[in-house]
């Protein structure tokens, strides 16, 4: 593996700090980070196409058709605000069959909606996410859904954690919960890695916490295709060093860069108050 660091040299930042922030704090600052690695600032409209089967992507972890991910979201949309929601779709946008896709979670017809809108009417595809990214209460529905799933499944990853290495786990660092809620949402998580990350810690015996997690991210990271191990890497460790980072894996290298991960060095080396 070859990267802008060593593991050995990383200075953690505020490493002379103490104390704990709240739970919902680090849940912010998490989805802060991962919505600009996924959307950039404008994270809440954040649209891509049918390019990758998926029919439409959307908000701020893109929710998509084909994985029946998007489909509920609009469905909350919906049910919160049902007028407010109606009129995010002009007259050409078909509202009335994505209305009845999602009421009957039918994955198979959100999929022929969106490939027939974009097919026909593109402008209005794109105008109608446009508009329910811009709503306020639409956009605090996103976040609570993406605290809510993203969460859960970190909380799975900290759990295999702590059974490799329970004291180095006993109170969860931001930047660790960071950096793995951030690999949850590009990743889903470690447990096809967990043999190779036990193998990693036995070797390797780590003392801290950021090393621990540190081999976990990295590992998971050689798991993904060829192509995306360094974006992952990249992503991770740069949560974990609070700065953009380089890595260069199967000769690609990748510099996610990301004006948020500034927020992590005050609070980094703070523990997750609850977990």
């Amino acid at each position: 593996m070859s990267s802008g660091q060593d593991i050995g040299s990383l200075n953690p930042p505020n490493a002379a700090d103490s104390g704990s922030v709240p739970l919902a704090q680090a849940q912010d600052l998490a989805l802060t980070v991962t919505m600009y690695f996924e959307g950039g600032n404008s994270a809440y409209q954040a649209l891509a196409d049918d390019f990758d089967g998926m029919g439409t992507s959307f908000g701020l972890i893109q929710w998509n058709f084909g994985a029946g991910t998007l489909g509920p979201l609009l469905l909350k949309m919906m049910n919160a605000d049902p007028a407010a929601f109606a009129g995010c779709f002009g007259a050409n946008a078909n509202f009335d069959a994505l209305k009845s896709a999602i009421t009957a979670a039918s994955v198979s017809q959100q999929l022929i909606w969106a490939r027939r809108l974009i097919a026909s009417n593109r402008a209005a595809w794109k105008a109608a996410f446009v508009a329910i990214g811009t709503n306020p209460t639409f956009n605090q529905i996103q976040r609570q859904q993406a605290i809510t799933h993203y969460h859960a499944r970190a909380l799975t990853v900290i759990a295999s954690l702590r059974r490799i290495s329970s004291d180095l786990m006993v109170n969860v660092e931001v930047r660790s919960y960071v950096a793995i809620f951030d690999l949850c949402v590009q990743q889903n998580g470690i447990d096809n890695v967990l043999d190779s990350i036990k193998a990693k810690v036995l070797a390797a015996a780590p003392t801290t916490q950021l090393a621990l997690v540190t081999m976990a991210v990295q590992q998971r990271a050689l798991s993904a295709k060829a192509k995306y191990v360094a974006d992952c890497m990249s992503r991770r460790m740069g949560i974990l060093t609070g700065a953009n980072y380089t890595a260069t894996e199967n000769g690609v290298s990748s510099t996610r860069q990301n004006p948020k991960l500034g927020l992590i060095a005050a609070v980094g080396t703070k523990f997750v108050e609850g977990l």
